[in-house]
């Protein structure tokens, strides 16, 4: 059995590109795509529903012989707006949109009539889309017509408006390009290019003239089509509706991950106002601490040493939170301090008591634990310069300075910020 198609029939022509491929909605191009889509091959009968399809098609292509489209869009005899409407819509088969142009004389009568439309069959295969994507893509596909339309009538309009029946593509359009990803962010950067999201409403599927574009329409049924070659007859739509839970996933299955990082600063204020307080005098400033910690246990009357060890040790913890809170948090995690860091010669490692020590090779040496490993204080530093006062002030009392300085500070101590 064989079976011939008569293409030519296919073709047809108009002086303002209004053909039943183009402007109309290309039935016969949707029965192409679904016979691609079938995977017949060149030799091979199509599957007999494609066959009646195309039979019923090929009988009403005759019809568009009588189709007359007036090329006058514009019926007002003394106009006063101008306003440009347009449409798109998306389906599995096909994308299209249509733009109308409403005009208004002076008495408040109006007139809509089809200007231009564009179709494009939707991808088939692996290529396929989601519905949402197709739907994003027929508002593409519109936002480049009305561009085109507005540079090649250099009229100015009343009003410029955009509509689709999409929610789900209506929300990323609304929603800024930068918080979706790749796939549809590239498209809403480009719809925002061209036709801000601002002029886009949500219509009804029943009010939208592109939907059939998408679903397609025999010549004889689309010649009386009043939505089609007039536009809905409603005026208003609102511009943001909302989502219902199906909806809402579908948009926020394109929305891109972002990585916050956190940054917590330390603070302590209580801390920095009693080191100013007590200044310079560090043992007043440890007796102080050293009673608050015992605020609320009994002890002797008189402080111990541990207790006032506690106390600046309670200071150095601090001060070492507020200059090196980055090298803490990375040594707290496992990982080295990193290569910008002004103690990375040091080698620095986090005892127990989550205070900086200096490392490196001098853990091999037989010295005491705090002379090996000192601790770690930043060069300009209100405790530094408190303990580096206290140590001079001490020596100067002792015949020997250098050496009773070295004993008192520099064995415990390492004053290190970036030198």
């Amino acid at each position: 059995m064989s079976f011939c198609f008569p293409i030519n029939q296919l073709r047809s022509f108009s002086p303002l590109n209004v053909s039943f491929c183009r402007k109309s909605p290309a039935c016969s191009t949707l029965w192409v795509c679904s016979l691609q889509f079938s995977k017949v091959d060149w030799d091979e009968t199509p599957p007999g529903e494609l066959i009646d399809d195309w039979i019923v098609l090929a009988q009403n292509l005759f019809a568009l012989n009588s189709f007359q489209i007036p090329r006058r869009v514009v019926y007002a005899r003394s106009l006063t707006r101008l306003y440009l409407h347009g449409y798109s819509d998306a389906s599995e088969k096909a994308v299209g949109a249509c733009i109308y142009i409403r005009s208004v004389d002076e008495d408040g009568n109006h007139s809509s009539h089809l200007l231009c439309a564009k179709s494009k069959t939707a991808p088939i295969g692996k290529g396929r889309s989601t519905i949402p994507r197709l739907e994003l893509n027929a508002a593409v596909i519109l936002a480049r017509l009305i561009s085109n339309v507005t540079a090649a009538l250099a009229k100015q309009f009343h009003e410029i408006r955009a509509y689709g029946d999409s929610q789900v593509a209506l929300a990323w359009i609304s929603g800024g390009a930068s918080r979706w990803k790749t796939y549809v962010g590239n498209r809403v950067a480009e719809i925002a290019t061209l036709l801000p999201s601002i002029n886009w409403y949500h219509v009804g599927t029943h009010d939208n003239p592109a939907d059939i574009i998408s679903r397609g329409a025999l010549p004889v049924n689309l010649k009386t089509n009043a939505l089609w070659w007039h536009g809905p007859n409603w005026q208003h739509s609102s511009p943001h509706r909302d989502l219902n839970d199906a909806q809402r996933q579908q948009v926020d299955r394109e929305r891109k991950s972002v990585a916050v990082g956190l940054m917590v600063a330390y603070q302590n204020y209580f801390l920095n106002e009693m080191l100013t307080r007590y200044y310079p005098n560090k043992q007043m400033l440890l007796r102080v601490t050293a009673r608050l910690l015992r605020f609320d246990s009994r002890g002797p009357e008189r402080l111990t040493s541990a207790e006032l060890d506690k106390a600046l040790l309670i200071y150095v913890s601090h001060t070492q939170k507020s200059h090196f809170s980055n090298d803490i948090n990375r040594s707290k995690e496992g990982k080295i301090v990193s290569s910008g860091s002004s103690i990375r010669l040091l080698d620095p490692y986090l005892n127990a008591d989550g205070l900086l020590r200096v490392g490196g090779r001098i853990r091999q040496s037989e010295l005491n634990y705090d002379t090996k490993h000192q601790l770690l204080l930043p060069r300009r530093s209100i405790f530094t310069c408190l303990i580096l006062y206290d140590a001079q002030q001490l020596s100067l009392r002792t015949a020997n300075f250098a050496s009773n300085f070295s004993s008192t500070f520099l064995d415990t101590v390492w004053d290190k910020c970036g030198s």
